[in-house]
């Protein structure tokens, strides 16, 4: 006999206990509890909303888990109102019971839609049996990547395919990459000369309100909401850690940009790791782009970061970080899922044009 409830802050042991026993990595109480506690959509809800839902055994002990976390957006000066879902867990004896939980998430009816951003293989099918579709932007799937530390780089390689001496034969690897590097185009970019000149942050100030209402009133997408609060909830705890930071690009007293890059190391093949979190340019002008990302991969190489890594955005974007000669790979599956039940923003969001997805989106890179 099982039980499936709404999730309460008192569970957190509960969920913990269980994410340690699969293997899994859980982040303290106060790390947990502030996804929703300090996130300006959740206060604003004034807590009218569930945090997840549980999965009890006939003894008590929870055995499964979904988090809910309120996520604000807005499509062409529209707000909507976004369900994420996050760290769905369920013990191997009751994964037949696995489906109650994403149903329970599904049937919400508060949230316009609902997303699945750091979805498994075996959550993608899961979503997918009630309808749930794929993020509809081309090269989602295909991540660009820039090596920035070619000794790391090649050492994880053998660690992660097992290979004995990675610490002996890691660093050969790296310089081989290397070498292939300069004979294939991936040459690592050099930051130009230019009139921008990207500054570092590791707080949002009131330049980032007056940036996001110029960004929101200019681009006719769907966005997560970016005002400072917003920013500060999303990445601070990154900062705070230093495990991050934003560049800033500036028109005399006006952003004209930014870039929030935050370090996403795989501590099983000690791969040292930034991604490209989120990226926002006025009229999308290449040259800001440019600067900002080349800022940053030189900052990776002085950090000895081995790793730049960029999943997502829109076509116009990836096509100008291509010019900069990145490597790629592809997921194995799609990590990214949406789902409404409202015809007329579902038909919206089947446009791929309406998309500027990122890692930003849902959970994919809440701390």
């Amino acid at each position: 006999m099982t039980r499936l409830r709404e999730a309460q802050w008192e569970d957190y042991k509960g969920i913990a206990s269980l994410r340690r026993s699969l293997g899994l990595s859980t982040n303290p109480f106060k790390d947990w509890i502030r996804l929703w506690r300090e996130n300006p959509v959740f206060k604003e809800l004034e807590g009218n909303w569930p945090i997840g839902w549980v999965l009890e055994s006939d003894t008590g002990h929870i055995v499964g888990y979904l988090g809910n976390i309120p996520m604000r957006y807005e499509l062409e000066g529209e707000k909507l109102l976004a369900a994420a879902a996050s760290s769905w867990v369920v013990d191997s004896k009751y994964r037949s019971h696995a489906l109650g939980l994403i149903s329970k998430f599904i049937h919400q009816k508060i949230p316009d839609f609902l997303l699945d951003t750091s979805a498994t293989s075996t959550a993608g099918k899961a979503i997918e049996l009630f309808r749930a579709r794929k993020v509809p932007t081309p090269g989602y799937d295909e991540v660009l990547f820039w090596i920035t530390g070619y000794s790391g780089f090649g050492r994880s390689l053998f660690l992660r395919k097992k290979c004995p001496l990675p610490n002996v034969f890691g660093p050969l690897v790296g310089f081989a990459l290397r070498a292939a590097e300069s004979l294939s185009g991936h040459n690592f970019p050099v930051e130009k000369s230019t009139e921008w000149r990207p500054k570092t942050l590791f707080s949002f100030n009131d330049q980032f309100d007056d940036f996001w209402s110029k960004i929101r009133q200019q681009k006719r997408k769907l966005l997560v909401v970016r005002d400072r609060s917003t920013l500060a909830w999303h990445f601070e705890p990154f900062f705070k850690r230093n495990l991050g930071w934003v560049a800033v690009c500036e028109s005399g007293s006006e952003m004209v940009g930014y870039a929030v890059f935050i370090r996403r190391d795989n501590p099983e093949t000690g791969l040292k790791r930034v991604n490209l979190a989120d990226i926002q340019i006025l009229d999308n002008a290449p040259e800001v782009l440019l600067s900002l990302i080349e800022t940053g991969l030189k900052q990776c190489r002085e950090k000895k970061i081995d790793l730049l890594e960029i999943i997502g955005f829109e076509e116009e974007k990836r096509h100008i970080l291509k010019t900069l000669g990145p490597w790629t790979r592809r997921f194995s599956h799609c990590p990214f899922y949406y789902l409404t039940n409202k015809k007329n923003l579902s038909n919206l969001l089947e446009n791929p044009a309406l998309w500027d997805p990122s890692i930003t989106d849902g959970d994919a890179c809440l701390y």
